[in-house]
């Protein structure tokens, strides 16, 4: 019997801006997503990047409707 293999868990090496909620490094002393921004700043670079994940997402549902109707065009033709 094979001995399972050890995965080791990941390293977080950053945590969370209580300002702006982005990831950054621990080993820094501020955010620098947010840190030489003012707040009005701070809410267009998150509304930038909430757009920028919907945008993503649409994406990510285009290329499944089409995967999907591929595999749909595929079934047909291995059936006729």
């Amino acid at each position: 019997m094979q001995a399972p293999i050890f995965i080791p868990p990941p390293i977080n090496n950053t945590k969370k801006c209580t300002r702006c909620g982005l990831q950054y490094p621990i080993k820094e002393d501020a955010c620098a997503h947010c840190k030489d921004l003012t707040d009005q700043e701070v809410e267009e670079l998150l509304s930038k990047l909430k757009e920028e994940h919907e945008g993503n997402s649409n994406i990510g549902k285009f290329f499944i409707y089409v995967a999907a109707l591929l595999v749909i065009v595929m079934f047909i033709a291995s059936n006729t």
